[in-house]
């Protein structure tokens, strides 16, 4: 019809649409109209994702890939901000093993899957791990290098305990005793995280590779029972105030991240001014860095009570005289073997146990100084006999220089002023080594000090009055132990009396500095409380103020319910009565009860009290961590590394005794990392072992009840494979056969567990 209409043009016909060009028109819309953006309902979906504006153009993350590598898309920041996109990157491989890797970090210890892994082993991997754990752990208890591994294996298997031929060198012992220092590290930390006042404890000393060391402690209180805890170790460049303190720093944020900056109230040195300087110390650094200026430096009460011991006796001239006695006698039987064998058959013919001079000087605590003058003390008539045995020049073991020296030994043994003095030396010390080791015990806090320091003065004060116990034995002699002694006691009396001014003025000096502070906690002993309210009604009221006003901040932050620091005075008065009414004996208390049983009345008085309790009494852990580092980092073992005498120190600081070792959670931890368990093992006539699922494996060492689920194993093969019976994440029964889903989950499990490794 079309044709036969003058002037009419047949349109021509349209092409029939292609996809291509589908695809061009889809994409000229989206470039030239169509404007997309990041929607936040993604978010709800990938909560991993995120959205950042970077140079005027907005960008998607991916939080987790991003902890994990360096490149990528979702790395770099992705600008197509489609739906697919996201669905793409979310089933990838790459974002697969890192969320396996992200969920791996997150989950506590018992809840991986390497570790529920473990529990579907046979029951005889679990017993060698058992046996080859305890060994590594008994190893480093007693200090032993890691050499020794191999052979405590070979006795075990001597002794008949099946341990495998796998992991029987000293690399894998390192690796079994670090993951023992691993677990008491998750511990410690857990122990932090849940404390609300903590303080650091920390020194410096030179280890055997002639390098500078700083140790850390961290001593805190929960709910009244109190903990100090080894950190670590490092070697540090330059002991200076920097130097330390970052030091310090890096290994706090190594167990505990960033939670123990909120949380420390005080720091315990051994009061070098590298630590205490006002300006420029490691304390000063410490509370800049944390903007606490509150934080209280706690000058160590041990080297405290030994300086002012010092300060006290080096202008008493007969003090001066003893001391050398003692001190070359020391030395005199020391050099010589010969006075050494002598003195030996002296004290045989007086029938008594042969006791050494020792060193009086030299060493830091004054209960060594107490051994050295108790030992000159008792030894005195065998000495006595060998000095003058020495004089006589028919005798084979009579020498000129020794002759000389044995005179003048013998004529200050023998007179009346040296030998009082050494007896009443003998008291002095007696009562500052008590005090001492007080300071020294891990159970004293700081409101013991106070307490301490009055009864030894008013007992040196009272031996200026009266003899004290050794003394009399000796006092208004002219002969001891068959011994004619020459002299008067004149020297002695004026000495006697300027020492014991001296010593209490040199105490009163050295424990001036923060006095009001130590008398404020002195309400943390329970035994210098009243017997009742009525016996003193304003009990504890100023130490309250003293210290609301120091740590006033702290409180206010950890607090229960406080806005104010005045507030602590009421519930003070409450919490006496409360107290009182609870417990009849209040000597007989501790903290720990207390808290169980008025925690929930009285809070924020309790949160005061474990704060008291976190502050150090002394640094003697450092000296004690010290002396450990020496017995370990021999001069045989001086390329040991930070990391490594770490560990080894924490296991030995840190974990149970050998008989009271349970090894399963360091198992667990190590298991975390890409084990084979004995995979180099000998065949056995059936390897191949069978196990149901409703069955459970009890270890004989450790009673230990482990619950199998459908696990397989085949020691023919070089792995051990694992179906734990864990749901995937990734992918459903609905989207794959139930082949190819176990062999994803096999090729899942190896992947995360090397994924674990770099993590741990």
């Amino acid at each position: 019809m079309e044709r036969f209409l003058v002037g009419y043009h047949v349109p021509a016909s349209k092409k029939p649409k292609t996809a291509i060009d589908d695809k061009e028109k889809r994409r000229q819309y989206d470039s030239e109209v169509r404007v997309r953006g990041f929607q936040t309902e993604w978010k709800d979906k990938y909560p991993w994702l995120s959205f950042f504006m970077m140079n005027g153009k907005g960008k998607m993350f991916c939080d987790v890939c991003r902890k994990f590598k360096a490149t990528g898309t979702y790395v770099t920041g992705c600008t197509n901000f489609k739906l697919d996109s996201i669905k793409s990157h979310s089933i990838s491989a790459s974002h697969t093993r890192n969320f396996a890797r992200f969920e791996a970090m997150r989950a506590p210890p018992g809840h991986t899957v390497a570790e529920k892994s473990l529990l579907s082993m046979n029951k005889q991997v679990v017993s060698k791990l058992v046996i080859l754990f305890k060994t590594a752990h008994g190893l480093a208890k007693r200090s032993r290098p890691y050499t020794d591994f191999s052979w405590m294996c070979d006795l075990d298997e001597a002794k008949g305990l099946v341990i495998g031929d796998t992991y029987r060198n000293d690399k894998r012992c390192k690796e079994f005793i670090e993951a023992i220092a691993n677990t008491e590290r998750i511990n410690t930390s857990s122990l932090i995280e849940n404390t609300k006042f903590l303080s650091i404890i920390s020194d410096g000393a030179t280890d055997s590779s002639h390098r500078e060391a700083e140790i850390c402690f961290v001593k805190s209180s929960h709910l009244g029972v109190v903990s100090t805890k080894f950190i670590g170790i490092a070697n540090i460049a330059k002991a200076d105030a920097n130097g330390i303190s970052q030091a310090l720093t890096r290994l706090l944020c190594n167990i505990a991240g960033d939670t123990w900056k909120e949380k420390v109230i005080g720091m315990g040195t051994d009061g070098a001014s590298v630590m205490l300087g006002r300006k420029g110390g490691v304390i000063r650094k410490i509370q800049d860095q944390l903007e606490r200026p509150y934080i209280v430096g706690v000058h160590c009460s041990a080297h405290r009570l030994e300086l002012a011991y010092k300060d006290a006796c080096k202008e008493i001239i007969l003090y001066k005289k003893v001391d050398n006695l003692m001190m070359n006698l020391y030395y005199f039987y020391r050099n010589s073997s010969l006075n050494r064998s002598n003195l030996i058959v002296s004290f045989e013919v007086l029938g008594k146990k042969p006791l050494m001079p020792t060193r009086v000087s030299g060493t830091r605590w004054v209960p060594h100084t107490m051994r050295a003058i108790s030992n000159i003390a008792n030894e005195y008539s065998a000495i006595v006999t060998h000095l003058q045995q020495i004089q006589n020049p028919h005798d084979p073991a009579s020498r000129k220089d020794s002759a000389a020296k044995a005179k003048n030994f013998l004529m200050m043994l023998t007179s009346k002023n040296a030998l009082y003095f050494i007896y009443f030396l003998w008291d002095i010390t007696i009562c500052l080594s008590r005090l001492s080791l007080v300071f020294q015990d891990r159970k004293t806090t700081v409101g013991v000090i106070h307490s301490e320091l009055s009864a030894a003065r008013d007992i040196l004060q009272s031996y200026k009055e009266s003899d004290g116990p050794k003394l009399r034995e000796v006092l208004g002699r002219d002969t001891f132990n068959n011994q004619k002694l020459s002299g008067n006691a004149q020297s002695f009396t004026s000495a006697r009396n300027k020492l014991i001014d001296k010593l209490i003025a040199s105490l009163s000096k050295r424990f001036e500095v923060d006095e009001a502070i130590i008398k404020a906690t002195a309400i943390a002993d329970l035994k210098v409380w009243p017997a009742s309210v009525q016996d003193e009604p304003d009990f504890g009221a100023t130490s309250i103020e003293v210290l609301s006003q120091q740590f006033g901040p702290a409180l206010l932050q950890h607090a229960n319910g406080l806005t104010s620091t005045d507030d602590l005075q009421p519930e003070w008065i409450r919490f006496k009565h409360l107290l009182y009414a609870r417990f009849v004996d209040l000597s007989e208390v501790t903290w720990a009860q207390v808290n169980s049983a008025l925690v929930d009345k009285c809070p924020n008085i309790l949160a005061l009290i474990d704060l008291v309790l976190s502050m150090p009494a002394s640094s003697f852990e450092a000296e004690r961590g010290f002396s450990l580092m020496k017995i370990i980092k021999t001069d045989w073992r001086s390329r040991l590394k930070d990391s490594t005498l770490s560990d080894l120190m924490m296991v030995k600081l840190e974990s149970p005794e050998i008989g009271k070792f349970s090894p399963n959670a360091a198992i667990n931890l190590w298991f975390n990392k890409n084990r084979r368990p004995f995979f180099n093992d000998k065949k056995m006539g059936n390897s191949a072992v069978e196990i149901d699922t409703e069955d459970d494996v009890m270890t004989e060492e450790t009673g230990v009840k482990f619950p199998i689920s459908s696990a397989k194993i085949n020691e023919d093969d070089d792995d051990y494979l694992y179906d734990s019976g864990a749901e995937d994440d990734f992918y459903s029964d609905e989207d794959e056969t139930l082949e190819n889903r176990r062999n994803h989950e096999v090729n899942a499990y190896h992947n995360l567990l090397e994924s674990i490794s770099d993590v741990m």
